[in-house]
């Protein structure tokens, strides 16, 4: 018989030992934690690299400049309360890290990272390996990373919709008043995310109530609900009561930006909602496509009915049909349908994985069919290339060289392919779909690692429309250093440090992102573009619109520059010449563009990029070029 052990109120050594002193057990570690810190790190880095490498857009450089002036004191337009939680919290980040283009997209980044443990906690209801696959396309979707690089809604509307999903579905389990009021703090940060948040927020309900099955939520957590929500929505909308009169700009503003900018608009580009899907997300897709499938065939065999499915591409179809009716398009609207079609596809991801007998695949056999595969696929493209292109004049020489790739190399790497893959009827096809999702993601993860890296050479990528060109960033720089050079004495109460003593003045139909960029500046002026700046007291350096050249009485003795300024959706896009798309599906020799255009977005209709004009005086350019300035445009 055991004998209780006796307190004596004495903790022994062991007992005190801190936590950094207690031996951790790799045996405690499985591979789905490995799996979750590798996708960790691979998200981080996809979002990390570059980050700052494109100067910020307009309407990045807007809520820069309305949190700048929250921090300082100042007022805010009430225009920007259609969206008061990114103002907020890239206020907040101003005021604790300082002010630059990281620090603004700081808060976008934190959003995307920690979309991927809210992630971890759906697992709970999705299932770990469902909620690890989506981590996993989440880390490379080349839309979850846009929306984790620009500061703009897109990434607190992910995070804010997993949130209210997460803890909805903790409330109606375990009928919680915490997640109840978390699921209200989450309602309300939808909203307040992005006006579109007012469509995402019923469509995140409905997914809720499916996902649900028969659970309802108890009357009395209803109060924490309510409170949640209304006490988030007054304390970011006032901006911690700072101010008061952001309440009501909050639903006035986000209520008519709503119908500005979408309902105004329905119907306008109605295609760009599948465009964007097809371009960015073809694995998310395909796998999506699988996961009905798989479904679909688990009910064919009257298997237990599951709702997880069926609620996710409710919320998927929801989604899209909203997110191509909706006009305005842009980042947040397409999050509507990627979101759920990324969490479908994760469920894909996992059935195709679960179809695979791993124990057969590490056979001499298996390992064969790992290899043959992949080389009778590069052997096909080799044939049908050379089945495209034109025989040229050296006709012998084009039919030796058809005959050794597609009868000598391609056609018994296929038989071998099939004769193998024969005698293992349940994984081979799993694995030719498995190494057809792992192409797709190398396309997806090189379009995703690209956003920020090149726009005006990839013109057909939608999701960098409206960005900045580098030759802003070039500008900003040029123009800064020139103002160190020659004002770096002229220091006073409006510029105590120097160095920004130039004077600016700056097209106000393009005011951004330069007023953001030249905010240090005391004569920063933003002239309308009726305005004209008398030829005795003109301005240093002058940005304008390449249509508004009214505003300086004359251009004598100045520099004058085109640069571009933003780049434009492309009109294949935009406008698609829909008889020559739909006649590429039948056509063999045109069945090579859409993978070409995976990897390399080029389009047949570019648009140009919108400009500006760059007038320097000749003080300016002298000390710029020296005394033989290359010639103006």
């Amino acid at each position: 018989m055991e004998h209780a052990e006796s307190f004596d109120g004495h903790m022994n050594e062991r007992e005190f030992a801190s936590v950094l002193d207690r031996p951790v057990s790799l045996a405690s570690l499985s591979w789905f934690s490995a799996g979750w810190v590798a996708i960790a790190v691979v998200a981080f880095l996809m979002r990390v690299t570059n980050f700052s490498a494109l100067p910020l857009s307009f309407s990045e450089a807007s809520l820069a400049s309305n949190a700048l002036s929250i921090v300082q004191g100042g007022t805010i337009p009430s225009a920007a309360g259609q969206a008061p939680l990114p103002t907020v919290l890239t206020a907040l980040a101003l005021f604790l890290f300082g002010s630059s283009d990281g620090i603004v997209r700081i808060v976008p980044l934190l959003a995307g990272l920690g979309s991927i443990a809210l992630i971890w906690w759906l697992g709970r209801w999705i299932g770990r390996g469902p909620a690890l696959a989506t981590a996993a396309l989440v880390a490379i979707s080349p839309t979850f990373v846009q929306a984790s690089r620009n500061a703009s809604a897109g990434g607190l509307l992910i995070f804010s919709s997993l949130l209210t999903l997460a803890a909805g579905l903790t409330w109606l389990e375990r009928d919680s008043r915490g997640a109840a009021a978390v699921f209200g703090i989450g309602a309300a940060l939808i909203v307040m995310s992005d006006p579109i948040g007012w469509i995402a927020l019923p469509i995140v309900v409905i997914a809720l109530l499916i996902l649900s099955g028969k659970r309802t939520a108890p009357s009395r957590s209803l109060v924490p609900f309510a409170l949640g929500a209304l006490v988030t929505v007054v304390i970011v909308s006032t901006s911690l009561f700072v101010h008061p009169s952001g309440f009501s700009d909050f639903f006035r503003q986000s209520l008519r930006a709503l119908w500005d900018q979408h309902l105004s608009n329905a119907g306008e580009e109605w295609h760009l909602a599948f465009f964007q899907l097809t371009i960015d997300e073809t694995l998310a897709l395909g796998l999506a496509i699988l996961a009905v499938i798989f479904a679909w065939r688990a009910r064919a065999d009257d298997r237990p009915r599951d709702l997880l499915v069926p609620g996710l591409l409710a919320w998927t179809v929801l989604g899209l049909i909203c997110g191509s009716i909706l006009g305005g398009k842009n980042v947040p609207l397409y999050t509507l349908t990627v979101l759920p079609l990324t969490l479908l596809a994760g469920v894909g991801l996992d059935t195709l994985l679960q179809h695979i007998r791993w124990s057969d695949v590490i056979t001499p056999r298996g390992l064969l069919f790992i290899i043959a595969v992949p080389i009778t696929f590069f052997a096909a493209l080799s044939t049908y290339g050379l089945l495209s292109s034109d025989i040229g004049t050296d006709a012998a020489a084009w039919i030796f060289t058809f005959i050794l790739v597609a009868i000598v190399i391609f056609a018994p790497l296929l038989a071998l392919s099939i004769w193998i893959g024969r005698s293992m009827p349940v994984q081979a096809w799993a694995l030719v779909a498995l190494f057809v999702a792992l192409l797709l993601a190398g396309t997806g993860l090189r379009a995703a690692a690209l956003l920020q890296s090149q726009t005006i050479s990839r013109p057909g990528e939608p999701l960098t429309a409206g960005d900045s060109t580098p030759a802003v960033g070039t500008t900003v720089q040029q123009i800064r250093a020139v103002s160190r050079d020659m004002t770096t004495f002229s220091q006073d109460a409006r510029d105590p440090t120097g160095g920004h003593g130039l004077s600016v003045a700056v097209d106000s139909t393009i005011a951004q992102p330069f007023a953001w960029y030249f905010r240090d500046f005391p004569v920063l002026q933003i002239v309308k573009p009726n305005e004209q700046y008398p030829a005795s007291n003109e301005p240093q350096v002058v940005i304008m619109r390449p249509d508004h050249p009214t505003i300086l009485a004359s251009t004598d003795g100045r520099l004058q520059r085109t640069m571009t300024l933003s780049t434009v959706r492309a009109g294949t896009l935009s406008n698609p010449d829909w008889g020559s798309l739909l006649s590429s599906v039948i056509h063999p020799d045109r069945w090579e563009r859409f993978p070409h255009f995976l990897v390399d977005r080029s389009v047949t209709r570019p648009s140009a990029p919108t400009n500006f004009v760059l007038s320097l005086r000749q003080d300016v350019v002298t000390q710029l070029y020296g005394t033989t300035p290359p010639a103006g445009n």
